[in-house]
This record gives structure tokens, C-alpha cells and sequence, in this order.
């Protein structure tokens, strides 16, 4: 009976988790309000960067590598709420293209999360240069979605 308990209760649990976040977007003003919050969070966290790189403020390669990390797990976050049906009406910059082209969007997504994700290695690895530079590579990725995407 024990082993019974320690299996379902974590099914559980991952059924409860899944059927909120499918919930979450059932409404696409909540939808709007997820990306918008996802995104604020990566330009707060850009922004920090940016000063770094900039040399508006001294290098610090540890909170460097913080920021980083969390534009990485954050990049991960916002795509599912950009597809929903109907949320591109609202208040919202999306342009309706991204819902007529979801493949292509998509693919623009996974070039941002890429970019990320070397961005958090590279901050990891110390080399002030190669972080500068793959900034650089994070925020071109980043504004590529924008450009295309956004009104």
C-alpha cells in the first residue's frame, strides 16, 4: 500500500500542475498577462545585463551569471501563452501573424531560447569577451522575434 501512495501521489500532483497551466490559458486576457509578465521579467533582467556590457556599471561576473541563469529558465516560459486562440485582440503588441504563422514564430522562439541558454554557459565560463559578444547573438535573437512579431 505504501509504494501505492508514494506513485499516485505524485501522479497527482503532476495532474493537478498540468491542468492549471492548461487552465491558465483558457482565457487569452490571461494569456496576455502571462507574456506580459514573462517578458517584463527578461527585459529587467536584459537590462541588467546590458549595463554590464555597456560598462554603465562594473563587471561582475557572478551577477552576471545570476542574470543570465534567469533570462535562460525565463525564456523557457512565455510561447504557449503567445499561441493561444484570441490573444492576439487586447491589449497586447502581438501582431496577429504570429497566430498565422505558429511555425514560423515558433522557430524565432527556440532561436531566442538557444541564445539564452549559451548565454547562461558562456557567463558561466568567465571569459569577458565571449560573454560581450554572445550578448550581442541573446539581444539580435531577441529583437528578431520583436521586429517580426510585434506591432
Amino acid at each position: 500500500m505504501k509504494k501505492v501512495t508514494q506513485l499516485v501521489i505524485p501522479i497527482l500532483a503532476i495532474v493537478v500542475v498540468c491542468s492549471s497551466a492548461y487552465a491558465q490559458f483558457s482565457k487569452s486576457g490571461d494569456a496576455i498577462s502571462y507574456r506580459k509578465a514573462a517578458m517584463h521579467l527578461i527585459g529587467v533582467h536584459f537590462t541588467r545585463l546590458a549595463g554590464m556590457v555597456k560598462g554603465e556599471v562594473p563587471f561582475d561576473k557572478a551577477a552576471f551569471s545570476k542574470n543570465a541563469a534567469v533570462v535562460k529558465t525565463l525564456s523557457e516560459l512565455p510561447w504557449e501563452a503567445f499561441v493561444t486562440v484570441g490573444s492576439d485582440k487586447g491589449d497586447t503588441t502581438m501582431k496577429p501573424s504570429v497566430l498565422k504563422e505558429k511555425d514560423k514564430f515558433m522557430a524565432a522562439a527556440e532561436s531566442f531560447k538557444a541564445q539564452a541558454k549559451k548565454l547562461s554557459e558562456t557567463a558561466d565560463a568567465g571569459d569577458t569577451n565571449a560573454v560581450k559578444t554572445q550578448f550581442g547573438e541573446s539581444v539580435n535573437a531577441c529583437k528578431g522575434c520583436h521586429s517580426v512579431f510585434r506591432k
